[in-house]
């Protein structure tokens, strides 16, 4: 992964923001947060893969109501019914074992699901990514996006775009390694 260097002002910010950060961590909700994600990564790493080809209807929707990227969905079963009949289950299980291939480039794989996939959109599938490949890929969110301008990080990629290029994305990802070197220092 290619680095990126930080501004002295963008460690300052990321220092100062920190704090906040720390506070979170050593709380229950942190530990019950972290449990979660924990659950997520291994279905993603585990139980899905083997599960893929035979993926129905009743594992696709165990799959998108567990994204955080849908919980803004009162009626995540519209959604659930949605993206089926807009892809067809053939269609969903071959790009999701094409999403799930960690020897193909994150950007091939994210650009390709966008296009292919209707109704899961930047943020769903870099969720998923995210719990396939947790220690290079991250969330592209209204979230991350609102970060990115908090910590002055918003001169490597636009966080007022909603969708990225895969370039644009593995930029993105590059950032959070960054952050997360610096963190470590």
């Amino acid at each position: 992964m290619n680095a990126i260097s930080l501004t002295r002002e963008q460690k300052k910010a990321i220092k100062r923001h920190l704090q906040a950060f720390r506070r979170y961590a050593a709380g229950e909700r942190f530990q019950e947060d972290q449990k979660e994600r924990l659950s997520r990564v291994s279905y993603f790493q585990r139980e899905l893969p083997s599960r893929v080809a035979e993926l129905a209807e009743t594992d696709i929707d165990e799959l998108i109501t567990m994204l955080w990227a849908s919980q803004m969905w009162g009626n995540k079963q519209y959604l659930v019914q949605k993206v089926i009949s807009d892809n067809g289950i053939e269609k969903l299980r071959r790009e999701l074992k094409l999403l799930l291939d960690t020897s193909s480039p994150v950007a091939t794989r994210y650009e390709r699901f966008l296009k292919e996939i209707k109704r899961l959109g930047p943020a769903s599938v870099t969720e998923m990514l995210c719990y396939i490949q947790p220690e290079s890929c991250g969330i592209w969110n209204r979230k991350a996006r609102q970060a990115l301008k908090i910590l002055g990080l918003d001169n490597y990629v636009n966080p007022d775009k909603y969708r990225l290029s895969g370039e644009e994305y593995e930029t993105f990802n590059q950032v959070l390694h960054s952050i997360s070197e610096e963190l470590k220092a």
